[in-house]
């Protein structure tokens, strides 16, 4: 809201699941949102959740997808603020892989279509933290690059031609840091080129800002 106050945007039924840090907004407002499913909040009854789908206003459109464990998104949209195509990356920490969701949307339709990029991250379940794996995401068209940021190994990977694979590439790890990285879940590329992470509570350090070059 203008003034500043926060409000709830949507809530909805246990039986979808909680909602994770997976989530993006594609040009004409729709919202993606990830659902993990855990029955008693333990990663051992974690199971294959959806992306939900809303309008700018907070009504609920419905679910597209059977995902591992959305963790982290990331949106790469050409739409022209009505209709278009969008790429929304996914973690998926149940499975240690990362998704490409191709969307042609329209202000009455969404149609996707998915491509696994890559594959073979570490993950675990963890009590803590839930789940550990592939996590916050960053995408580069400059360089058709995916990065994504590992809470399993305090690291962040890259994941070449990651718009244009149509099947799992390999990954390389961009740095790894065990000083100032702690469970990784957000990833952003800051103008300059220097990566800001934020970390989960740990140790308390919470949102830790960690800087490397990516060109």
């Amino acid at each position: 809201m203008s003034t500043g106050q926060i409000s709830t945007f949507y809530a909805g039924p246990a039986s979808r699941g909680g909602f994770s840090a997976a989530i993006g907004i594609l040009s004409n407002g729709i919202v993606l949102a990830g659902n993990l499913l855990t029955a008693d909040g333990t990663a051992a009854t974690a199971q294959p959740g959806v992306i939900s789908v809303f309008d700018r206003y907070g009504n609920f459109l419905g679910t597209f997808g059977s995902v591992d464990g959305p963790w982290g998104m990331t949106v790469y949209d050409t739409g022209n603020g009505i209709s278009g195509t969008a790429h929304a990356f996914i973690s998926n920490v149940l499975s240690g892989t990362v998704v490409r969701y191709n969307i042609s949307y329209s202000p009455t339709n969404i149609s996707t279509g998915a491509t696994v990029v890559a594959t073979g991250f570490n993950h675990r379940g963890d009590p803590a933290a839930l789940e550990l794996g592939p996590a916050g995401l960053a995408y580069s068209a400059s360089n058709d690059t995916l990065y994504v940021a590992s809470s399993f190994d305090n690291a962040v990977y890259l994941i070449p031609t990651a718009m244009a694979a149509q099947a799992p590439v390999s990954a390389a790890i961009v740095f790894q840091d065990f000083t100032h990285l702690h469970g990784p879940l957000g990833l952003a590329i800051l103008p300059n080129g220097h990566f800001l992470v934020a970390n989960r509570s740990e140790k308390r350090r919470v949102g830790k800002e960690c800087r490397s070059r990516w060109s």
